[in-house]
């Protein structure tokens, strides 16, 4: 097998990013966000991440600079990975609007792709988080489709 075919990546996904299905919702329809390559392909993740490290770089860490770290880091997904997301329900619709923890949220069964709502969803599922990051560098996702017909 060439290098060609074994690594070679699609540069439209690259650059635009590449849809992973995520989650299928109740009605049928199935969520599915749009993310950029994770690694030194995605200019604006390395320089979202250098700034990440540039943050944090010290040898003493607590609970709070781990909670601390773990929210830049969804600023660098938001800020360079995740470029959008379609059919992703709005889970915050069934809480109780009486509380004082009840988020300001449209009537819609989806949520708007906004820098906001994703912070809210990767705060809440941190398992998504690290889904995304998973596939964010999982090479197949972002595979030359000519290398994928052939195989």
């Amino acid at each position: 097998m060439s290098l060609k075919k074994k690594f070679g990546t699609d540069k439209s996904a690259i650059e635009e990013g590449a849809w992973i299905d995520i989650v299928e919702n109740e009605d049928g329809t199935t969520g599915r966000i749009r993310i950029k390559r994770m690694n030194q392909q995605t200019p604006a993740f390395q320089k979202q991440l250098a700034n990440h490290r540039k943050a944090f770089e010290s040898d003493h860490f607590s609970a709070t600079k781990l909670n601390q770290m773990q929210a830049s880091m969804i600023e660098v997904l938001i800020n360079s990975i995740i470029v959008g997301w379609e059919n992703i329900e709005d889970w915050r619709v069934d809480l109780d609007p009486t509380s004082d923890d009840f988020p300001t949220v449209s009537s819609a069964k989806y949520m708007e792709f906004t820098p906001s709502n994703v912070r809210d969803a990767l705060t809440e599922f941190p398992d998504l988080t690290d889904l995304i990051t998973q596939e964010a560098t999982d090479i197949s996702n972002f595979k030359t489709r000519a290398t994928e017909a052939k195989n």
